[in-house]
């Protein structure tokens, strides 16, 4: 657990954390990596997600509520082919807790 906010954006696909790099040589500002409601994962991303899901002997989904789609489909497509196993970590139950 952090003792700070990750998200300090008040806008919906507005991604500034509100800090900056660390690296004295950076100082760029952070950005958080969250897909928000309303924004798409992009074709690539999607299809290799799938691609890796589908070839997979293990998959780990970390801190997913694993109740947005499409994405939270990659993680069956491990289990689909019988030969992957699925490890969900997270605080709350999913959707996919068996």
């Amino acid at each position: 657990m952090r003792d700070y906010r990750v998200r300090t954006a008040q806008k919906n696909k507005d991604h500034k954390t509100g800090r900056k790099c660390d690296n004295s040589s950076c100082k760029g500002m952070l950005h958080d990596s969250i897909i928000n409601f309303g924004e798409n994962l992009r074709k690539e991303i999607l299809d290799g997600g799938f691609g890796h899901g589908y070839k997979a002997d293990l998959m780990l989904s970390l801190g997913s509520s694993m109740r947005v789609s499409p994405a939270n489909e990659m993680a069956g497509a491990c289990s689909e082919t019988g030969r992957g196993n699925l490890v969900i970590v997270n605080l709350q139950k999913t959707p996919m807790d068996w």
